[in-house]
């Protein structure tokens, strides 16, 4: 529908979902992460990006079985599937369901681990997802895009109720390079695919942190990756590491 630089304005979140949950039919066993990773036309990128991820971030979280691990927007189980053997329970959640069928199916690690149907803003009146404790890490990978700046800040502030004392937190989406742009139900010709997803810029996401920064989490690392691999002009690829 349109491109917004610049201004604060909200994403329609029933497009957003309705969006995930119709990727399901992008899965294939040959390249799985295709669907979750929206790079349809530059499959190797996908697998390159997820190499990265599993080899250089993952190891940055310290994950050990005294862990209790909470990836919110898990998709197909992507992460979980490196993250299950390494911690004591994992648990993945997403809002759509069709993504999550996915993963209980293809997910056949040994270990303690969930995949719960919610969204960000409901996570903390899950009772599934509140019985299983305190969280020592949390995954938001590729997820923060997705939800508007009041459900952020509110989401964010209630997600302290659930982490434990100790925590790490690990974020990542692209992010505006010169500006914030919102794209809102507008038509993606390289996803075939009317698509709503907020490119913050890095001292935006600094400023949206202040819930967590408030309760004594500070910014550990803040990089790119890929820096300048131009896949996109007006964004690059950003992640966030929060320790307390």
């Amino acid at each position: 529908m349109k491109r917004v630089y610049g201004e604060k304005i909200d994403i329609d979140v029933e497009n957003v979902k309705n969006f995930w949950n119709e990727r399901k039919s992008k899965y294939s066993e040959e390249n799985p992460y295709v669907s979750i990773q929206c790079n349809d036309s530059d499959p190797e990128y996908v697998k390159k990006w997820d190499a990265f991820e599993k080899e250089n971030i993952l190891p940055k979280m310290n994950i050990t079985k005294e862990d209790n691990v909470l990836d919110i927007g898990c998709g197909i189980g992507r992460l979980g599937e490196a993250i299950i053997p390494m911690c004591k329970r994992y648990i993945g959640v997403d809002f759509s369901d069709e993504l999550l069928g996915i993963a209980r199916e293809r997910i056949t690690c040994e270990g303690e681990y969930e995949f719960i149907n919610a969204c960000f803003q409901e996570i903390t009146q899950n009772q599934q997802i509140c019985a299983r404790g305190s969280y020592s890490k949390v995954i938001l990978a590729g997820v923060i895009m997705y939800i508007n700046d009041e459900s952020l800040t509110k989401g964010l502030k209630d997600l302290n109720k659930i982490l434990a004392p100790q925590c790490t937190i690990f974020t990542t989406d692209p992010v505006g390079v010169e500006k914030r742009l919102t794209l809102n139900q507008f038509y993606s010709d390289s996803l075939c695919a009317n698509y709503s997803v907020i490119y913050r810029k890095e001292e935006e996401y600094v400023e949206l942190f202040k819930p967590l920064l408030e309760k004594g989490f500070h910014i550990h690392e803040s990089e790119f990756i890929f820096k300048n691999a131009h896949q996109y002009s007006e964004t690059e690829r950003h992640y966030f590491i929060l320790k307390r």
